[in-house]
């Protein structure tokens, strides 16, 4: 285990980890010292063997039931996208790291970005195909909803049809384009 005075620490300080705890850098040495990852392809692969059963090469990383990708080191799990956001930044995520196109398990750099709570949120498919529109089985109705303005998403309406809600999406989008 590295030491809390380890050159590879000062490496670090020196790249922009300045507020880090050197808890967060030993863990990012060990990180960097077992995996190796392809913006690319958004693949991590073992440069150095985390146990017997696992060789040099290999993809690094399983499948959870919600279809993200996790990556197992010293008994920690580490949810890939954030892994990523991690070695192409050099920055510990604040905030959430979203998939771009929705495929949770695609963990190309491309399709990364770090957004809030509600921009998370924003880029979710809920029940349908529209950003923004889905169907409120309580009230039997189709609502439309904002995006987030501030931090705060407006309720455009609830409307019978999908097609309505639709509109009603579209409409304000263009209306608050133009602004």
């Amino acid at each position: 285990m590295p030491q809390l005075n380890d050159c590879r620490f000062d490496a670090l300080r020196a790249q922009g980890f300045v507020g880090a705890t050197n808890d967060m850098l030993l863990i990012w040495a060990q990180i960097k010292e077992y995996l190796t990852y392809n913006p690319d392809t958004g693949i991590f692969h073992w440069i150095k063997k985390p146990n017997r059963n696992i060789a040099i090469g290999s993809i690094a990383g399983s499948k959870t039931k919600r279809g993200y990708i996790t990556v197992m080191l010293k008994k920690k799990h580490y949810q890939a996208h954030r892994l990523a956001f991690w070695f192409m930044t050099g920055d510990f995520p604040v905030d959430m790291v979203d998939h771009i196109n929705r495929i949770t398990d695609d963990n190309r750099w491309c399709n990364l970005r770090q957004v809030d709570a509600v921009g998370n949120q924003n880029n979710t498919k809920a029940n349908n195909v529209v950003v923004g529109v889905n169907f409120n089985s309580w009230k039997g109705k189709w609502t439309a909803r904002s995006t987030s303005v501030n931090n705060v998403r407006k309720s455009l309406g609830d409307f019978d049809t999908f097609l309505e809600a639709v509109f009603a999406r579209i409409y304000w989008e263009n209306k608050n384009a133009a602004a």
